[in-house]
């Protein structure tokens, strides 16, 4: 690969994420009981993945799996957590949004 070949992908992933964050999200009003359901299955997906980061931890331990593997189930169910906090009318923790309550 040339030198200018790497400059046009730089050149190509700055202008990707230049279009990204100029991309506005439009909250989404959602029933009842469709978010009913939404919360109900989140919160059963975060009980099946706490039990698989139980299960990483303890391979992790015995040095079964990497701590890479392990960071992925963690970071699964803080998005899981994040998405539940959003579909309860939370703020996350880390939003980036600027609403008065």
């Amino acid at each position: 690969m040339e030198k200018k070949d790497v400059k046009l992908i730089q050149m190509d992933l700055i202008f990707d994420v230049k279009l990204n964050v100029k991309k506005k999200l439009r909250p989404i009003t959602v029933s009842k009981h469709v978010r009913k359901i939404a919360i109900e299955e989140l919160t059963d997906e975060i009980r099946k993945t706490k039990n698989k980061l139980r299960r990483a931890n303890k391979k992790y331990r015995q040095g079964k799996i990497g701590k890479n593997e392990l960071f992925d189930t963690e970071w699964y169910l803080y998005e899981l957590e994040q998405e539940l906090e959003i579909l309860k009318g939370q703020q996350p923790e880390s939003s980036d949004s600027k609403t008065d309550i």
